[in-house]
């Protein structure tokens, strides 16, 4: 007895196929869920773009097609303490636009890390952002004292400022405004060139000079005039 075979294709995309004989009003048996980067598997179609059932049975020639449906995937931004950047969901494989760069006081960005994809790619990925600190210029108006050489500091660095020198009068500070006589008061550098003005005065100028024993006995207060030398203490 003659037995009739069936052909039934498994067409997994368009460079894989696989060819199976099966006897007539037999069932085919179901293939392992082929994989596809980026995608979710729906079943196998036919020539009517029909779900097959795996448990019809086979009567003629059949050819089944894999259906794929395409995954969205999120790209999330840290900024590293910058301002924050949207995430962005998009579908597997369709072309990103990379967001507005985020910005941060004090610093230059520089990019992101792993590098912006042109893509969106087959996985949820995090960005952050990388940051070159800024250096900003001090420069010194010493109202006809010595002269003093601008400063170059880094962004959020501690300040250490000189103290200028003037025949004949004593150093009162520097400040930010010289008609309005504002004090600068900053202990670190912030985010922008600028100009310190000196301030003199012909009168003596004394300051208190504290010390901190640290659990210590106690240690008097010296009050010092401005450019003389501290009495080292007992």
């Amino acid at each position: 007895i003659n037995t009739k075979l069936y052909g039934v294709e498994f067409i997994e995309n368009e460079n894989s196929s696989n060819f199976v004989s099966v006897e007539f009003n037999q069932l085919v048996t179901e293939p392992v869920d082929p994989i596809k980067e980026g995608h979710t598997f729906l079943g196998w179609f036919d020539e009517n773009d029909n779900e097959f059932d795996f448990g019809t049975p086979i009567t003629r020639h059949l050819v089944l097609t894999a259906k794929y449906e395409v995954n969205e995937y999120t790209i999330t931004f840290d900024s590293a303490g910058g301002s924050s950047v949207e995430s962005i969901q998009q579908p597997f494989g369709s072309a990103l636009v990379e967001p507005e760069e985020p910005t941060r006081e004090g610093y230059t960005f520089l990019g992101w890390v792993p590098d912006f994809p042109e893509t969106m790619p087959s996985a949820n990925i995090v960005l952050e952002a990388i940051w070159l600190v800024n250096e900003y210029s001090i420069t010194f108006d010493v109202n006809e004292g010595d002269s003093i050489e601008p400063l170059t500091v880094e962004f959020g660095s501690l300040l250490t400022l000189p103290i200028p020198t003037k025949q004949d009068n004593y150093f009162a500070g520097w400040y930010i405004d010289e008609e309005l006589l504002i004090p600068f008061e900053d202990t670190t550098m912030p985010a922008n060139n600028f100009t310190l003005y000196a301030k003199w005065t012909t009168e003596v100028q004394e300051v208190t000079v504290s010390f901190d024993s640290n659990g210590g006995s106690n240690v008097d207060n010296q009050v010092v005039e401005l450019g003389s030398a501290i009495i080292e203490p007992t």
